[in-house]
């Protein structure tokens, strides 16, 4: 499993983010992108595989997608589903991580139950 790591004395960049919703179902991308991504669905099921474990992403859940690894779709994402996503950068490089494990916040790889959250 491979967490996003945030420093606590450094901010991401937004690289950029949106609402999605599908008109018709269709399979997830296959890409590796230089960025990582936060993915929060409204509405249906995100089907997503990250460096060949399976993620199901439904209604009131997030996922962190790591920057560098390959993301894809195996399965059918169905139309109707909405989701919002963010695409951000970190400014410190990976293998830092070690150096100094009290000044990092290591984020879990998805959170559920947060519908109707503010």
């Amino acid at each position: 499993m491979h967490r996003v790591c945030l420093s606590n004395d450094r901010l991401p960049r937004a690289e950029g983010c949106g609402l999605l919703a599908t008109a018709e179902g269709f399979i997830h991308a296959d890409r590796n992108l230089p960025f990582h991504v936060l993915i929060y669905v409204l509405e249906g099921t995100i089907y997503v595989t990250e460096d060949g474990v399976d993620y199901a992403v439904g209604p009131g859940q997030l996922l962190f997608l790591k920057s560098e690894l390959r993301h894809f779709g195996r399965q059918m994402i169905p139309r109707g589903t909405r989701w919002y996503y963010v695409h951000f950068s970190l400014p410190q490089p990976v293998h830092e991580v070690t150096e100094n494990q009290e000044q990092w916040l290591f984020l879990p790889k998805m959170l559920s139950h947060l519908s109707g959250s503010s």
